[in-house]
């Protein structure tokens, strides 16, 4: 859990940097334009891409447990597994919100409302970068783990 909330930490802080230089120092609307245009199917595609390695690390993790005969050494990793599908699906849910909250014209006249949100659009990006990630790390490390 400490790991999770550091994560969410470090992507607000690089959200709200990248959002400060982008729309403050550079003067561009890019990375905005992109993110709103696009973050839902990206999100949707490194949900596919996250569910498909956790497939792969499933698959060996059961060939490990069935070469060991320990059921039970596992069930932590799986409780992470599904957790991190369902938290990448809240993320997409988030998201949504966010863009519809963002695109009302009742929230145009608050500044400090469209800054946060925006801020909040460009940390989801990275965080979920940061859960693919996290995911790809995994299939390597049980795909190199040698179980003799």
């Amino acid at each position: 859990m400490k790991n999770k909330i550091k994560d969410i930490i470090i992507a607000l802080f690089l959200g709200n940097v990248l959002n400060y230089v982008e729309q403050s120092i550079l003067e561009s609307s890019f990375l905005l334009d992109f993110i709103k245009d696009n973050l839902v199917m990206l999100l949707i595609a490194l949900l596919a891409i996250n569910s498909t390695t956790l497939a792969l690390v499933m698959t060996k993790i059961k060939d490990l447990i069935d070469k060991t005969n320990r059921k039970d050494s596992f069930q932590k990793t799986k409780k992470e597994m599904l957790f991190s599908v369902k938290e990448h699906i809240a993320l997409i849910g988030f998201v949504i919100l966010l863009l519809i909250f963002n695109s009302s014209p009742i929230i145009k006249e608050y500044k400090q409302a469209i800054t946060i949100c925006n801020v909040l659009l460009v940390s989801s990006m990275i965080y979920s970068l940061q859960m693919l990630y996290d995911v790809s790390k995994s299939a390597f490390i049980i795909l190199d783990f040698d179980d003799k």
